[in-house]
């Protein structure tokens, strides 16, 4: 992955996080790119759909978690995201 399409991925990724929260997120991303790393928002909003076949698949123990967490209209709120991060194209984190 490019280092700009990374800075776009997470930048669509964050704008599915809370408001309230969103800055503590990007916070820790500039942290980590503050120590050489290049940390990606894998995913942030799950949607119940993918949220069960994680379940189903056993990648999640949960029907329902921070990831599916949504405002009254439907619109994505996620309080939790998955992230992983990068030096020289190896995961690290």
């Amino acid at each position: 992955m490019t280092e700009k399409s990374r800075q776009a991925r997470n930048a669509v990724r964050l704008q599915e996080i809370y408001h309230t929260v969103r800055p503590k997120f990007a916070a820790v991303l500039k942290d980590l790119e503050g120590h050489g790393l290049r940390p990606r928002i894998q995913e942030a909003w799950r949607s119940p759909a993918d949220q069960l076949k994680a379940f189903k698949s056993g990648h999640s123990k949960l029907k329902y978690g921070y990831h599916n967490v949504t405002w009254p209209d439907g619109s994505p709120a996620a309080l939790a995201a998955d992230n992983a991060c990068f030096s020289n194209a190896v995961a690290v984190c």
